[in-house]
């Protein structure tokens, strides 16, 4: 092996043995450095383990000798690993021990006889691999991999670059005597190794950091299975890919006892090359990770030490600098205990991220030793000096508020207190404080008079005007909780907000209400009734309420198809204006606007922290509120100091060209992810978090610029606000890990309107009060997220089928449930699709099969429908087999406009012959194919290459890959390609085309079309 080269011949790799090796051993004395001799060994150490061999002409060994002083001397040598691994640097040290015992007795070296080379290795395993066993081999891989994660999801600091450096580095890890002790007593007791009981604690860990219930770790094995291959230097490891289903153990004992099966029966299958069960397997490929493996995990007998004869000899470590994969668990056995570290790739990890994990790798083993019968999934991951950080310092968030007042009495004293300011205003009209306050005591006594009490829910649906708030202001006056609608809603969700709400008085207007009201409902008019409004008392009514009565309920979407209603009392809404008043510095000077729907929460939030605050609420008409261009120019026009705009629109109005000075001071965000932000806006931008079910706000902060195009952190909890980031079983996440966000303190809602068992379901039992909090309840948010070591938290999306999009929060059961009920539907799926550019609503629809050949019969087009699907954008109508305006696509559309508000209806329908399931029978959503959103000719041939070029690369393809013919779009990868061969294929292309292409190149374009 220390003999061979590598050369290229017609784009393959060939072994070249030269019959001699010539070795030059360099030598240098650093005696007489200025710096540190040490110092300067260390760094010319590390830079020689990162110097590159030249394969084709070698030798791929070097060595040097450095003097650091009179007695001390450090020898470094440096094997490329095609030729050698971790076992032939033992043989390696051996055999020099023995020729420097020869050198120095005046003897001949007695080096044991060799029976083979390791050419005749690899002529061995060339001809094994023809065998039957091979097969064999090969099929119980696939049986152990199928449906297994192909990728470890661990979360990461850094994004993954599009071409990895493999720079790396390594975070200490050791085990004390006494652990060492205590994992070698258990492991014999459960007739398990060291390394078995290592590699189960280990996967532990990667699946609490992960979210995933089973792993695929990276077992290296010797490969030395035949006793010839014992005393030659070569190259013999492979990689097993040890699947371990942390998830089925239910204690940790268990769990061993499944990776001794496991290891046991890899062991007795390690023959077949990793690269062959990667190129069987068919992964998808990709340069940003290792295919199946992404994380390895190896326990080293203590290596063989250099003796030589009258000499003291000790191993040095050297600076690492690579990582071949993401992460890896190095120990080996010392003289102390386990002793090694966790090898890290730098491009994805920080240090204090790993320096975290190696911790947990230590909390798991010392809790499981003490205690393998312990159920495994309430096993604490968290040190306590992280659990101390996580659940309480991170949310000391106490601020005095007014927690003994309702809010339309906070607006009643600013009233009092500056009649004359403007509060409103709309186009051309305003209104003072003064007038807001008779106006609203007016319609309240109105509303007493028709039974509006303490808890009494009231419609309101009114459009964004001075009427809206007069009317919110009142029914809290009267003593009700005010349910807005949206006007544009269809006439059915409004209903059955109605019915199920209860809500026997509706505030409306003419020109707001598009559908007859129910007939147990009872109307007021604020315009019809104009009349009566103006003769009633302007005397503000005695208050029935306390802080603990409901002030609004806010209709969200559900996962049964049907909305579900949101009650909030006054003690989140006071403290969600307390919080904003002194958050953002407000006073009677701010001009504030009104710009969300009614129906949405946000608008809440923009109402009453202002009236509260005595500053001027803005108004501005549909056109301009829906033109991005219009609103930026009316938000400078108006001076507007502050305003909050969904996320949506706040980007598309960022956009705009500003002036380099503008009155906005602070510009709030929220609804959806936000992505960077311009670094020349003229404002500050805040971002912010937070379901309706806690009161509007959880968290916030300000957006910082990022050159690296991070998306913005949702920020920490606002005051009086806990948020705690849980696993499936309540235990808290370490940071950086993704968890469910679950939402503590006064913001938290009453539950959900007649809906006890769902109430029950999302807001549980505060698990970590402590005596302020006793009897409190967290909102369990069904949101992903992850601690920043900052303190800031990053939204992850949603953890079931919920969605935001364009500020709104969606249920996608309820689109779901809608095309479903169709009757040439039988089954539908709706997902989110990233895909696509900007994230779009994508519905998956089977076709019954009745209508579905009626519908073929009665199509104009003669081409027959695609096997497998028909893709189809929302507004077109059908692609192929399909009618035009007549298709399924335009049924639908027009059917769920009936039903669901325009938001909520898909961008597009694909059409499919079935739902694809996974081998367990669940919905496999990855399967679920992208939509074509062109119209192609339907007797085009997209896979026919289309130009001479083309045609020559296909033709590589086919030559290199073995096949007849491959087409325009198929996947190099999904045919059977890996990277050896994909090195032949660059090199034809070089080749024939006179070009220079770097191997990444077919990985970042695998098919014929890319490339």
């Amino acid at each position: 092996a220390l003999r061979t080269t590598f050369q290229e011949r017609d784009g393959q790799a060939w072994q070249v043995i030269a019959p001699t090796l010539g070795l030059d051993l360099v030598e240098q004395d650093l005696r007489a450095a200025t710096d540190d001799p040490n110092a300067t060994a260390q760094a010319l150490a590390a830079a020689e383990a990162v110097r590159p061999f030249e394969l084709a002409r070698g030798p791929l060994i070097r060595a040097q000798l450095v003097r650091l002083a009179t007695d001390e001397w450090l020898l470094l040598v440096t094997l490329h690993h095609s030729i050698a691994d971790g076992w032939s640097m033992d043989v390696l040290l051996r055999e020099l021990a023995q020729g420097y015992r020869a050198q120095v007795t005046g003897t001949s070296a007695a080096l044991p006889t060799l029976p083979i080379q390791y050419a005749d290795y690899a002529v061995w395993q060339r001809d094994w691999l023809q065998g039957a066993i091979v097969a064999q081999q090969l099929a119980y891989w696939q049986r152990e991999l199928a449906d297994a994660p192909t990728v470890l999801a661990l979360p990461t600091d850094h994004p993954r670059p599009s071409r990895p450096s493999l720079a790396g580095a390594v975070a200490p890890l050791a085990l004390s005597p006494a652990l060492t002790t205590a994992l070698r007593q258990y492991s014999q007791g459960a007739h398990a190794t060291t390394f078995m009981t290592l590699l189960a604690a280990f996967a532990v860990v990667l699946a609490r950091h992960s979210g995933q219930a089973e792993v695929v770790i990276g077992v290296p094995v010797a490969g030395r299975t035949r006793p010839e291959t014992a005393g030659l230097i070569g190259f013999f490891v492979n990689m097993l890919p040890l699947r371990v289903r942390v998830g089925q153990a239910r204690s940790f004992g268990e769990l061993v006892a499944a990776v001794r099966t496991a290891a046991l029966a890899a062991y007795a299958q390690q023959d077949l090359p990793f690269e062959l069960l990667v190129e069987a397997l068919t992964p998808e490929r990709s340069l940003h990770h290792a295919p199946l493996v992404q994380v390895a995990c190896t326990l080293r007998q203590a290596g063989a030490e250099l003796e030589l004869s009258g000499v003291t000899v000790r191993r040095e470590s050297i600076p690492h600098t690579t990582a071949k994969l993401d992460l890896t668990l190095n120990l080996a056995e010392t003289s102390t205990g386990l002793a090694g570290g966790l090898e890290y790739s730098t491009e994805l990890f920080a240090p204090a991220t790993i320096a975290r994990l190696a911790g947990h790798v230590v909390q798991v083993l010392d809790h499981v030793l003490a205690a393998p019968d312990a159920p495994l999934l309430t096993l604490p991951l968290l040190t306590a000096p992280e659990y101390q950080q996580l659940v309480h310092d991170r949310n000391a968030t106490y601020a005095d508020y007014p927690a003994d007042q309702c809010i339309h009495e906070l607006v009643a004293a600013r009233a009092a207190q500056m009649p004359a300011a403007i509060a409103l205003v709309c186009g051309e009209q305003e209104l003072t404080y003064q007038v807001l306050d008779r106006r609203a005591n007016q319609l309240a006594h109105l509303l007493r008079q028709r039974g509006v009490g303490s808890d009494v829910c009231v419609g309101l649906c009114l459009l964004r005007s001075l009427d809206l708030v007069v009317a919110q202001l009142a029914v809290l006056k009267a003593g009700g909780a005010f349910l807005p609608l949206d006007p544009a809603a269809p006439s059915e969700r409004s209903a059955y907000i109605l019915h199920d709400a209860q809500v026997a008085l509706l505030l409306t207007t003419e020109s707001a209400l598009s559908i007859a009201p129910p007939d147990d409902v009872a109307v007021l008019w604020l315009d019809r009734d104009a009349a009566l409004l103006d003769d009633a008392p302007t005397e503000p009514l005695d208050s029935v309420v306390t802080p603990a009565n409901l002030a609004y309920v806010i209709y969200t979407s559900g996962s049964t198809g049907r909305p579900k209603g949101v009650a909030v009392p006054h003690a989140g809404l006071v403290n969600l204006a307390s919080w904003h008043q002194r958050a953002y510095s407000l006073s009677a000077t701010d001009r504030a606007t009104l710009i969300a729907s009614p129906a949405f929460d946000a608008s809440v939030w923009e109402i009453w922290p202002y009236l509260v605050s005595g500053a001027r609420i803005v108004i501005p008409d549909e056109a301009t509120r829906s033109d991005p261009a219009a609103l930026a120019a009316w938000l400078c026009r108006q001076a507007i100091t502050i305003s909050f705009l969904p996320t949506a629109l706040a980007e598309a109005v960022m956009a705009q060209p500003w002036p380099a000075v503008t009155a906005l001071r602070a510009l709030l965000v929220g609804g959806d992810q936000l992505h960077p932000i311009a670094d020349d806006l003229p404002f500050p931008v805040y971002n912010h978090y937070g379901p309706t079910e806690t009161t509007v706000v959880a968290s916030w902060q300000r957006v910082e610029l990022d050159s690296a195009g991070k998306l913005p952190p949702i920020g920490r909890p606002i005051a009086n606000t806990q948020a705690y980031l849980l696993d499936a079983q309540l235990n808290p996440v370490p940071i950086g890990v993704v968890g469910e966000l679950y939402v503590g303190g006064v913001g938290v809602a009453r539950g959900y309107v007649h809906q006890p068992a769902l109430t029950a379901e999302r807001f549980i039992p505060h698990p970590f009060a402590t005596k302020q909090t006793a009897g409190t309840r967290l909102y369990r948010t069904g949101d992903l997220a992850r601690w920043l070591p900052d303190g800031s938290i990053e939204f992850g999306g949603r953890i079931d089928h919920q969605v935001k999009l364009r500020g709104f929060r969606i249920e996608l059961g309820e689109i779901e449930a809608a095309p479903a009920s169709h009757p040439d539907v039988r089954e539908a799926v709706v997902i989110v699709r990233e895909d696509m550019g900007d994230p779009r609503l994508v519905a998956y629809v089977v076709e019954n099969k009745g209508t579905k050949e009626q519908r073929n019969k009665d199509a104009e087009t003669t081409t027959p429908p695609s096997p497998i699907t028909t893709e189809v954008e929302a507004d077109r109508g059908l692609g192929k087999g399909g009618r035009g305006d007549e298709g399924l696509a335009s049924i639908l559309r027009a059917f769920l406009k009936d039903r669901l508000p325009t938001y909520m209806i898909p961008s597009a329908f694909v059409v499919l012959d079935a739902l694809p399931l996974t081998s367990n029978g669940k919905l496999d959503r990855r399967a679920l194919p992208q939509p074509e959103l062109s119209h192609a000719d339907p007797d085009e041939t997209p896979d026919t290459p289309r130009t001479p070029a083309e045609d020559l690369v296909a033709n590589i393809w086919a030559n290199v890959l073995g096949v007849e013919q491959v087409s325009l779009h198929a996947n190099f990868f999904e045919l059977g390609g890996h990277s050896l061969l994909a090195t032949q294929v660059i090199s034809q292309i070089r080749r024939i085309f006179q070009i220079e292409l770097p191997l990444s190149t077919v990985f970042e374009a695998p098919t014929v079309a890319e490339l």
